[in-house]
């Protein structure tokens, strides 16, 4: 079994999302969060790795018309919005960029008997002379409390730790996609964010436990139940199909309007970190 951040995130997050998606196989509708999230991931890996804003901006406009093909839709008020918001972090990062870019999309695999947790670190970075990791979040409301406890940037410490990085610690990357007053004035918010070795072996358990879970889900079945949340209106694809269950008890109707693929958009652990809107 292959797992990667955005599944385990999705069986923590809700287990009847995850049977739609990862067993049974149907591609959720994206929303305009998670589209500028994957598309800007795609622009500054592209901007980090050659240079050149030009490229950057040739990289997002591949990807946003990959999704733009894939819901056979069109979505002009997205290219309006990843225009400004690559505008304001090019022009913003020459003034705060502190580092040296070593590797792009820095990509593991990590085994724990007979799963696997694959996965791409955004950046790896030379930072005052040690080796720091970066992690891209483009989002309307900034924050850094999460950061604490994001179970991805333990998952990337843990990850580098195996391939002999050493780091110091990871440069948590905030891009504001909203528009207007602190936006504008500051769209890049920055933290270093660190854990410990304690913590990484504790975080290590806990991921053997939760991905035998998922494996014995999907070998095996079991019993699954939603996890409704305030939440769930805007950054789960499958929201109609839930509101179609408490209308009537039944999500066939609506659920069989959903295209199924063999593979999805973050298949291959490729993560967006477009979860947040």
């Amino acid at each position: 079994m292959r797992y990667s951040h955005t599944s385990m995130s999705s069986w923590r997050r809700c287990k009847v999302q995850f049977s739609w998606k990862y067993k049974q196989n149907f591609t959720p509708s994206t929303s305009p969060g998670q589209r500028i999230g994957s598309v800007g991931h795609s622009a500054v890996a592209e901007y980090y790795r050659t240079g050149s804003e030009e490229k950057a901006y040739e990289a997002a406009s591949r990807k946003l018309l990959e999704y733009e093909q894939l819901d056979e839709e069109d979505y002009p008020d997205d290219w309006d919005i990843i225009g400004n918001v690559l505008f304001r972090y090019f022009k913003q990062s020459k003034l705060m960029d502190d580092f040296i870019v070593k590797e792009v999309e820095k990509e593991f695999k990590l085994q724990f008997g007979d799963e696997e947790l694959i996965g791409f670190i955004d950046a790896v970075v030379e930072k005052r002379g040690g080796i720091y990791l970066m992690e891209h979040k483009f989002v309307k409301q900034a924050s850094l409390k999460q950061v604490s406890l994001d179970p991805q940037i333990s998952i990337y410490m843990l990850a580098a730790k195996v391939l002999g990085l050493q780091p110091r610690g990871i440069i948590y990357n905030v891009v504001r996609t909203g528009f207007g007053g602190i936006n504008d004035r500051q769209p890049i918010l920055r933290a270093d964010v660190f854990r410990n070795t304690e913590c990484l072996t504790v975080i290590e358990y806990e991921m053997k436990v939760q991905m035998k879970e998922m494996t014995d889900y999907l070998d095996n079945g079991g019993e699954i139940y939603r996890t409704p949340t305030k939440d769930c209106s805007w950054d789960c694809g499958f929201y109609p199909v839930c509101l179609s269950i408490n209308d009537s008890g039944r999500s066939d109707s609506v659920l069989s309007r959903y295209k199924k693929y063999v593979k999805h958009l973050d298949e291959g652990a490729q993560e967006d970190g477009s979860e947040e809107d």
